[in-house]
């Protein structure tokens, strides 16, 4: 496969390992992990403490399984602001809020911006931030301003907002081409985010068992030319659409093992899904090798499968 040359960061952020020494975050990384898995949010609460009656607030979040909090720890040295937060249910949330550290966040994906549809989310989100920054807010026009860039984010104005404020106009939503980055680290990081590896297997009488690797990317439904972009540029796979979203699936054995796996080598996955891919990656090149023709690869096959079902998150 013929990729891009990878961006140099010039990132001196550092997260350290259990005595492994230090490694750095790659910045396109951290845009496709948010790309996936990041929140913009503006949010305006009631509040009689405040002279116009509502606490308005700009948040930067990520929400992960708490299996993923060593991924979440790695984040947040990076942008070196923040706090994760443990949630009952046993999720973690890394957030950002205070107006002085979201300037570190919008430099952030300034610098290295969002492709998928959430990047308009983000500017939106950003003239909240700048709203704020300049103390806009705190007059009633602001306090419209910031509404009609609320009712554009996310699920928009609640219904006692709009029945408070009915002559509110939500902004119309920014658009631009999804050009994917000149780093393929950007992609690692939306593998992390929305990349599964999947074992399945199908029994046939006429041709014994066959095993198959199903490698795939998941994606609402409106970033379905973001999609498109993404199966050119790794010249594998095919897209299926469905009503909510689109996936990208990589079933043939040689595209896995000669496309997908060479790329996540080069640009290794930073989360506990790292641990499932090398599992998937064992299995792709047992079949590569034919080996699942014979019992004893078959055996090898199931128990690399039993090892990759014990990495997923057990319901309490």
């Amino acid at each position: 496969m013929s990729q891009p040359s990878a961006f140099k960061s010039q990132s001196v952020r550092y997260y350290s390992t259990s005595g492994v020494g230090k490694v750095s975050l790659d910045p396109w990384y951290v845009t496709g992990f948010s790309d996936g898995e990041g929140c913009f949010l503006l949010a305006i609460n009631k509040h009689k403490r405040f002279k116009l009656g509502y606490s308005l607030g700009a948040i930067f979040q990520i929400h992960l399984h708490s299996r993923d909090l060593a991924l979440l720890e790695m984040i947040k040295s990076y942008f070196g602001v923040g706090k994760i937060f443990v949630e009952k249910n046993g999720s973690i949330q890394y957030k950002v809020s205070s107006i002085k550290d979201l300037r570190v966040i919008v430099d952030h994906f300034d610098r290295y911006p969002l492709v998928t549809c959430k990047w308009a989310d983000y500017i939106l989100f950003r003239q909240g931030v700048e709203l704020m920054e300049r103390k806009a807010h705190l007059s009633v026009e602001g306090l419209k301003e910031f509404l009609a860039l609320k009712a554009s984010i996310n699920w928009g104005l609640s219904e006692s907002l709009l029945a408070a404020f009915p002559d509110i106009v939500a902004v119309a939503r920014p658009r631009k081409n999804p050009v994917i980055p000149s780093s393929n680290w950007w992609l690692s990081g939306l593998i992390d985010a929305e990349g599964c590896f999947m074992i399945k297997k199908v029994d046939s009488q006429s041709k014994g068992q066959r095993i198959h690797v199903f490698f795939q990317i998941t994606q609402h439904v409106r970033d379905v030319n973001l999609m498109e972009n993404i199966t050119k540029f790794l010249d594998c796979g095919r897209l299926y659409e469905y009503r909510e979203g689109v996936d990208l699936r990589v079933t043939k054995i040689l595209d896995v093992t000669e496309k997908i796996i060479p790329l996540l080598e080069e640009y290794p996955l930073q989360g506990v899904k790292l641990k499932d891919y090398l599992y998937f990656k064992e299995i792709a090149i047992l079949i590569k090798n034919k080996e699942h023709l014979a019992p004893e690869g078959v055996d090898k096959i199931k128990l690399l499968k039993l090892k990759m079902d014990d990495l997923k998150p057990k319901n309490k």
